[in-house]
């Protein structure tokens, strides 16, 4: 699974509200599910940011595919939504978990920038893969 998906539990908690109560409640339990995978590829890292791509092995753990980290801004949008549609301030304290990541391993002097393997406290620091679209 992509990190890029994790814009999915915001589509789905913004979504929920348009339908009948059960059927909401089951798409909002999938978006707070979908929500938990996207805060876990953050926090299965030393330094607490996701890398591009995860791969699932049944009935094992998570691994990281793809190592670096382009500040891709999805998870924290998906959180920020089902934060404000549920009410639940743990998705707010996740939130600001990888926001303080990203303060501690992609601040620059200048700004935010990717990381080239999000596995290693030894920051290198990926120029070639930034886009102005994602940054902070």
């Amino acid at each position: 699974m992509d990190e890029l998906a994790c814009f999915v539990p915001g589509m789905l908690a913004l979504g929920a509200s348009g339908y009948r109560l059960e059927k909401a409640e089951k798409i909002m339990n999938l978006a707070e599910e979908l929500a938990w995978t996207c805060y876990n590829f953050y926090q299965s890292t030393p330094t607490k940011l996701a890398g591009e791509n995860y791969y699932f092995h049944g009935g094992q753990d998570m691994v990281v595919g793809t190592s670096w980290n382009i500040l891709r801004p999805e998870t924290i949008e998906s959180l920020m939504y089902v934060w404000r549609l549920t009410g639940n301030e743990t998705y707010q304290d996740w939130g600001w978990d990888i926001f303080e990541a990203f303060e501690k391993n992609s601040r620059i002097e200048s700004g935010y920038v990717g990381l080239k393997d999000v596995s290693s406290h030894h920051h290198q620091y990926s120029f070639h893969h930034i886009k102005c679209s994602n940054f902070i």
